[in-house]
């Protein structure tokens, strides 16, 4: 199956209208997600991905990048016809691990904490970059 790094998906992200979708629960997606992806629970990707063009590029993130993510590319690609579907490695946590933004719940709980817009959550364990404790 197909992957790709978290530093591709950022540079492909770049580009206005890359599909990406997370295939975590609600719950997970509402807490912190990557910038510009749609919630697609598993459930609903026939649904989701019946509009898009079968030639365009889809990209899959999950928790971890090892199973729902991994799973919708490959219904979206056997199943659906699509040519490029993609997961992506290591999923959100890499995606934190890169201290790589997110948007969500975590995010807004960073920025009201440094009185500052938070470029990236800090994955557990790491200090948020140019903020001192006080």
């Amino acid at each position: 199956m197909p992957s790709v790094t978290v530093s591709q998906l950022d540079r492909l992200l770049e580009s206005p209208g890359t599909a990406l979708f997370d295939v975590r629960d609600a719950e997970l997606y509402r807490l912190g997600h990557i910038p510009g992806a749609a919630h697609a629970p598993l459930a609903e990707i026939r649904e989701r991905l019946s509009p898009l063009d079968r030639e365009q590029p889809v990209y899959f993130v999950c928790q971890i990048g090892e199973q729902r993510s991994v799973e919708a590319a490959r219904l979206a690609g056997e199943q659906l016809g699509f040519r490029q579907a993609f997961f992506v490695e290591g999923g959100t946590k890499a995606w934190q691990r890169a201290d790589l933004p997110l948007e969500g719940e975590w995010a807004r709980r960073l920025d009201g904490f440094s009185g500052q817009r938070a470029a990236a959550v800090p994955a557990p364990g790491k200090k948020p970059e140019g903020r001192t404790q006080g």
